[in-house]
Formats: C-alpha cells, sequence, structure tokens
C-alpha cells in the first residue's frame, strides 16, 4: 500500500472516529420529566432524610446534561461532590424494566435505597414485585444496563 493510500484511508477512519465520537463517549442516558432528572426530586433526600423531598430551582446542578434540583444547599452540594453516590440506578429508569432491558420512566415515590444505591421503579405496585426478588432483579438490572452502557 503507497503512502498516500494508507493517509487516505487513515482521514477516513479519523473522520468516522470524529462522527461517532460524541455518540461513543455520550453519557448513559438520565429519565427525565420536564427537563428535571426524577421529576425534580431531590436524590439525596432519599439517603438523608429517607424520603423523597421536591427540588427547588434555587438549588440546582446540570450533571450528565440534565437538570437535578435539591432540597437545600448542603444536599446540592453534597450532590456536585460525588452525584454517582446520590443519582438513582439505571439513570433513574424503572429497575424492574432494566432487568428485561428496557427502559421506562421511574417514579420518585416507588423507590427503594439498598446497599447505598437508590432504585426507582415505574409505580409502587412494580416496586413491590421488584422487592419480591430484589437481590436477582438488581443483578439482572446491572447486567443490562452494563451491557447496554458499558462503553459509554
Amino acid at each position: 500500500m503507497n503512502g498516500s493510500r494508507r493517509t487516505a484511508i487513515g482521514l477516513l477512519l479519523l473522520g468516522a472516529c470524529i462522527i461517532a465520537g460524541p455518540a461513543a463517549f455520550a453519557a448513559p442516558p438520565v429519565s427525565q420529566k420536564d427537563g428535571y432528572a426524577i421529576d425534580g426530586y431531590d436524590p439525596v433526600s432519599y439517603f438523608t432524610t429517607q424520603k423523597p423531598e421536591k427540588g427547588q430551582p434555587a438549588f440546582s446542578s446540570n450533571w450528565r446534561g440534565v437538570t437535578w434540583l435539591f432540597a437545600s444547599a448542603g444536599n446540592k452540594a453534597k450532590f456536585d461532590a460525588n452525584p454517582e453516590a446520590y443519582a438513582p440506578q439505571y439513570g433513574g429508569h424503572c429497575s424492574m424494566s432494566m432487568k428485561d432491558g428496557k427502559k421506562s420512566h421511574g417514579d420518585p415515590m416507588a423507590w427503594r435505597v439498598q446497599n447505598a444505591k437508590l432504585y426507582l421503579n415505574g409505580s409502587l405496585r412494580v416496586r413491590d414485585n421488584w422487592l419480591m426478588q430484589m437481590e436477582q432483579n438488581i443483578k439482572d438490572s446491572d447486567w443490562h444496563w452494563q451491557k447496554s452502557y458499558a462503553n459509554l
């Protein structure tokens, strides 16, 4: 292969990487409603007060391209310091749906903190079903999430 042909192939590959680059390095999707993660609920509150609390626009952060709201400046600071510790698993999508490799919106009222991780489900009924085999459901959901988003 001559030098100009190698250069042309290299440029084509570089162009393909540039075009595919943003998609290949995008963060996993975050479920949102009206532009807010977790429908505007404070993800830190599930850990600090053990209940969902509505966030306030005065205390907001942008993470993974989505606006997250918080009930207090302290909760915002905790999240900003370590968002992975407080953000719901599977981008806030329903944990029960994710066990089957599907994404559906998680309801902030149908939640569970397990092993220091926040899980949302599509409804209280779905959460109750999810809890019956929670450990297996988490393993299945983790597998599907990793399979879908490991390269992001």
